[in-house]
């Protein structure tokens, strides 16, 4: 998989995503991949959208972390192996929650739509 241009292995499928905001929620659920998630956060503005796409029993049997963004202690709790999220909707610099710090920890990958440049 390409990452803002450069290669990013996954040596195996996500096992436990970290996945942040209703869009990005969306998309794992699309994927069927809920099984997957070990959390979500920011979920509550699109809940009932959700839930009328997806189903009451889907979403609301999602495990929440946070009900706005994270911060790096909540992510790292829930020991994902893959973080979805977007740049300033999930990640922040404010709370020291960025591609870079995470990697900081072992085995630790990824999944964001909108990095800054520094970043990717």
């Amino acid at each position: 998989m390409a990452n803002c241009g450069a290669d990013a292995p996954f040596p195996a499928p996500a096992q436990r995503m970290f996945v942040n905001d209703g869009n990005m929620i969306s998309m794992i659920l699309a994927l069927r991949a809920q099984d997957r998630v070990t959390a979500v956060s920011s979920m509550q503005r699109d809940a009932d959208t959700l839930r009328r796409h997806y189903g009451a029993a889907v979403v609301d049997a999602l495990p929440q972390a946070a009900p706005e963004y994270p911060t790096l202690e909540t992510v790292l709790a829930r020991a994902p192996d893959v973080m979805v999220a977007g740049w300033n909707y999930g990640y922040s610099e404010e709370k020291n929650l960025t591609p870079t710090r995470l990697r900081e920890h072992v085995g630790f990958r990824l999944m964001g739509d909108t990095l800054a440049p520094d970043e990717g």
